[in-house]
């Protein structure tokens, strides 16, 4: 297993281990919470409607209706008059219940929570009972209206059948009169008996809202909080963090950083950490990245030798190559050796503000030259075929141009150059392309910070001299 992998391992574990933590915190922390059931069957009421307009007494039942009811302030307040010393809100005490109806039923369970298990059990079984009572009172105010509706119709069709047998008394039995009066005396007759009836079975009904068919029960564990379910959320919100850590983490360290991940990510040894590397022509003397390129001349010329070509390269899309070949060139004046400096892919030798004096600021015996890109040739000049000095040879990024693998298959080494930071897959991009022409590598420096140093004091373009030469 990979560092990396590792490292995402760690992470995912680390937070599942704090997700369970959180979980069973939670669990000690939440207050418990007890739940009993009852259940009611609901019945048709047994009423008589002759309009069959109130649900009341209709034989169809609405359960969504009846559980949206069980949860009313109505219920509710009957509710808390069998609950002695509950003097909680309604609203708060409607809050507790929850109703469900089991598929194909005509049954509602009535679930209540409370803090207690006694009070849970209580409860549930004060809203079955409120429930009833309820719907029975219902039914009851429907059926007294109705009853009333219909003592009224009869007695106003009696009052209409005094009149017309008071007028059947004043007419001859053969008068035409006698026969409309009795055919209409008949008819209300009829219709005062068919309501008497109607007034009887209302009178009569006894009403059936439901019945409690399982009364509630006094739990005996807890319904909330519930450690295997907080766990089970602790670890799934662990995992998810987890994973995303891991994803995160992963991401970031294909940036590398410390020499270690450049080592093990690139199979290639680093030879030396530059830290604080000014953006100039030369670092001063003794600062910390003068001594860096010091001890990076001393590795590379005891690889290659003294009087061999260093192509020096940087894998990032800023390239610091310049900088890091002008330090080793004045390295390599400060110890006596000959040194030539070819550039590729610059002719335009920016470093300082006159061309001219690109030799002495990079160092006083350096011979420089200058390639445009796509002009190099193995054979250019008299710097290369020249064994008596120490060739540094500066190109472009290989990534941006086929100069640097070029220039890779006549140098006795080449030196790769990488910013902390940089992903692994550019490293092994540029490590692929050397490899392709068998180039010597010699390993890998890395570029740890740039400062804001000033170059090196004595090698501005004033103290160039005449016999340096820049071709």
């Amino acid at each position: 297993m990979g560092a990396f992998a590792r490292r995402g391992l760690v992470a995912l574990v680390l937070f599942l281990i704090l997700g369970a933590a959180g979980g069973a915190a939670l669990t000690a922390k939440e207050s418990k919470q007890y739940a009993s059931t009852a259940s009611v069957l609901v019945t048709p009421t047994g009423g008589v409607s002759s309009s069959q307009a109130n649900t009341a007494l209709s034989t169809t039942i609405n359960l969504a209706t009846e559980a949206q009811v069980v949860q009313s302030i109505a219920v509710a307040t009957r509710a808390q008059a069998l609950l002695p010393g509950n003097d909680e809100a309604l609203t708060k005490l409607v809050k507790s219940v929850t109703v469900s109806v089991p598929a194909n039923t005509e049954v509602l369970r009535i679930k209540f929570s409370a803090g207690t298990a006694v009070g849970a059990a209580a409860g549930a079984h004060a809203f079955a009972e409120a429930y009833l009572a309820d719907r029975a009172a219902t039914a009851q105010s429907a059926l007294t209206a109705q009853s009333a509706s219909i003592s009224t119709s009869i007695a106003s069709l009696t009052a209409s059948l005094k009149t017309v047998t008071s007028a059947l008394a004043g007419v001859l039995p053969t008068s035409p009169d006698a026969g409309f009066d009795q055919a209409q005396r008949t008819l209300l007759l009829a219709q005062i008996s068919s309501l008497n009836q109607l007034l009887s079975n209302a009178k009569s009904t006894q009403l059936t809202p439901g019945r409690l068919l399982t009364d509630a029960t006094v739990p005996t564990s807890p319904a909330k909080p519930k450690l295997i379910v907080n766990l089970g959320i602790g670890l799934a919100v662990g995992l998810v963090l987890g994973l995303l850590a891991a994803w995160l983490l992963r991401s970031r360290l294909r940036r590398m950083h410390r020499p270690k991940d450049f080592a093990q990510a690139t199979g290639l040894p680093v030879l030396e950490v530059i830290e604080s590397l000014a953006p100039a022509v030369v670092d001063q003397p003794g600062s910390a990245a003068a001594e860096s390129c010091e001890r990076l001349l001393n590795i590379v010329t005891a690889a290659i030798g003294p009087h061999a070509t260093l192509l020096v390269v940087s894998v990032d899309a800023i390239s610091v190559a310049r900088v890091v070949v002008n330090n080793l060139a004045h390295a390599a004046h400060r110890r006596g050796l000959p040194v030539s400096v070819l550039r590729i892919g610059d002719t335009t030798l920016t470093d300082v503000p006159h061309p001219f004096g690109v030799a002495v600021a990079i160092a006083p015996t350096a011979n420089v030259s200058a390639l445009s890109p796509g002009h190099w040739r193995p054979d250019h000049g008299e710097a290369v075929t020249d064994k008596s000095r120490l060739l540094l040879i500066d190109a472009p990024p290989p990534n941006r141009s086929a100069d640097a693998q070029i220039a890779a298959s006549v140098a006795d080494g080449v030196l790769i150059l990488a910013n902390s930071g940089t992903r692994a897959k550019a490293v092994r991009a540029a490590i692929a392309q050397f490899d392709a022409v068998r180039a010597p590598l010699l390993g890998l420096a890395v570029i740890r910070s740039v400062s804001n140093a000033k170059p090196a004091s004595g090698n501005s373009v004033h103290d160039r001299q005449s016999h340096h030469s820049i071709r």
